[in-house]
């Protein structure tokens, strides 16, 4: 065998074990990431991102999820200026924008909901609170540079200021 054969096959055997173990670190990696969670300075970016959309957000637990992207564990929610929902949900997966991760931006394009509850308190001056309530939703709420919009999939009981419809 030639001195450049021994070499060549050197060089594809390292390079095999190299690749093995670059695949290995990576799957790793994902599964630290969907147990233990997102590290503080990611879920500090991401919690500026949706500030930066006019929402306040907290959240007990951030983890990712190889199929449904970013999870949050209980996140609560305040809405834009002066509408002001308030949302709790047991669990929201966000969808991130494929185009700003290319810059390393953490942007969310939008926010799939699971078992939530949104809370729209409607006051005038001197007049008693109006209180919208809805319970057990689910949908997606996607945003659009300043705009948002909420497409709700389920909601088996909603009440207003005082009137509850029957639970099924």
């Amino acid at each position: 065998m030639g001195r450049k054969a021994r070499i060549v096959r050197h060089v594809f055997r390292w390079t095999c074990r190299l690749l093995v173990l670059l695949i290995l670190a990576l799957l790793v990696c994902a599964i630290y990431l969907e147990r233990a969670g997102l590290p503080e300075f990611v879920k500090r970016r991401l919690v500026a991102s949706v500030r930066a959309k006019g929402w306040d957000v907290d959240f007990s637990r951030l983890r990712f999820h190889w199929q449904r992207g970013i999870i949050a564990k209980s996140p609560f929610a305040t809405g834009p200026a002066k509408t002001r929902p308030d949302g709790l949900v047991e669990e929201a997966a966000g969808q991130l924008n494929h185009r700003a991760l290319r810059n390393f931006d953490l942007e969310i394009d939008s926010v799939l909901l699971r078992g939530g509850r949104v809370v729209w308190q409607f006051a005038e001056t001197n007049e008693p609170t109006a209180t919208f309530q809805l319970d057990q939703i689910g949908g997606e709420l996607s945003f659009e540079q300043t705009i948002f919009g909420i497409c709700i999939h389920s909601v088996p009981r909603c009440s207003a200021h005082k009137c509850k419809s029957p639970a099924r």
